[in-house]
């Protein structure tokens, strides 16, 4: 294998003439100092170690010593004793065609042309260079921004009243219900009430007799929060609801005066009989159209509640939790809306009723959570 010269690339003449261009440097005399005060650190760490008293083995750790020296001579032994290994043919020849293929490719690297950048890539070089340090002395030249004192005032006020609003929030009465109270809401809103239907009557009697209640259509499942701790806002909502569609509920017919009629029919034998019988027509009351404008009115001043503080404390208001809360009172209000449109449709039968008082109870629960987290 030829030997082949090694030849210096532009590259490396360049660089070597931009290092010799290289102004010298002089270290300052704190740099000699710390030099010396290394070295002399160095010396008397050295005295150190020469006045360290001598220790002496005992016999047991030579013994240990010349064991593992004896192994390490026999080690020896045993591996000059091992039968030398001869390799195949095919692994010398595998190992002479790389090297063989070193060569070539050697050849061909120092045939490539050698590339010299132009002479605009270096001035775009300095230039971005150039600009990088007029840069660094602009900023270093920019003032100084003190803010205004009243910027800090405003700041330590705000402060102040997040934390006076967190200690009176602290204070604030907690009412619970009794459970009793709850078992018995919950019993009369799971029970199925009868709808409305077409009255009948007897012949001869004035008893009116309703056919089976029909059951609507089950409202669309939606996730409930019974909570002990979150009824404090819905418990007068939810009553003021159930008492008014008890009361529609429980309200009786004005008793009309029947009429009576009779009919002549013919009998087998010839004769003719008269069948009498009474009529009543009974005019159901009118129904009763709940007004919730007082419900509404605290709703919309708890979302306007909440709105304002997510402006303050968009962290809260980024939370999984509360992201989840603010889609479930979304989903309420669109559930609201959809049994309203029911009610002016097909009237305000107790279904719709239940319905009604069951989402406005959600709500209520979902909007003190809202306004829990905020300001918790």
């Amino acid at each position: 294998m030829s030997h082949l010269p090694d030849l210096p690339e532009p590259g490396q003449h360049n660089l070597r003439r931009a290092l010799l261009n290289l102004p010298r440097h002089h270290p300052d005399e704190a740099l000699w100092a710390r030099i010396e005060y290394y070295l002399a650190g160095e010396y008397n760490l050295r005295r150190a170690i020469l006045s360290l008293p001598r220790h002496d083995a005992d016999a047991a750790l030579w013994l240990r010593i010349e064991s593992w020296l004896q192994s390490e001579q026999n080690l020896r032994r045993a591996i000059l004793g091992l039968p030398l290994h001869q390799p195949a043919e095919e692994l010398w020849l595998r190992i002479q065609a790389h090297l063989a293929g070193d060569e070539p490719l050697r050849r061909a690297l120092l045939a490539l042309p050698v590339h010299t950048p132009p002479e605009q890539l270096w001035a775009l070089i300095e230039d971005h260079l150039s600009g990088q340090q007029h840069l660094q002395r602009a900023l270093h030249e920019l003032p100084r921004h003190e803010p205004d004192e009243a910027l800090w005032h405003g700041i330590q006020g705000q402060l102040g009243g997040e934390r006076a609003l967190d200690r009176a929030a602290t204070f604030l009465p907690a009412h619970e219900p009794d459970d009793d109270l709850w078992g018995a809401i919950a019993a009369r809103l799971d029970e199925a009430a009868p709808a409305a239907a077409p009255l009948t009557v007897a012949a001869d009697t004035d008893t009116v007799a309703a056919p089976a209640a029909t059951h609507a259509a089950p409202a669309p499942a939606l996730r409930r929060l019974w909570t002990s701790h979150m009824w404090q806002v819905a418990a007068s909502a939810a009553a003021a609801v159930v008492l008014v569609a008890l009361v529609w509920w429980q309200r009786g017919a004005a008793p009309a005066q029947p009429s009576v009629a009779q009919v002549e029919v013919a009998a087998p034998g010839g004769a003719r009989e008269t069948i009498s019988y009474s009529e009543e027509v009974v005019t159901m009351p009118a129904e009763p159209q709940p007004s919730y404008a007082s419900f509404d009115a605290l709703e919309t001043q708890g979302v306007s509640f909440i709105d304002a503080h997510c402006t303050s404390l968009p962290t809260v208001c980024r939370s999984t939790e509360f992201r989840d809360l603010r889609n479930q009172l979304t989903e309420l209000e669109a559930e609201e809306k959809r049994l309203q449109q029911d009610a002016r449709r097909f009237g305000n039968t107790p279904e719709l009723v239940q319905d009604q008082v069951r989402v406005t109870t959600l709500k209520a629960t979902v909007t003190r959570e809202l306004i829990q987290m905020l300001i918790s």
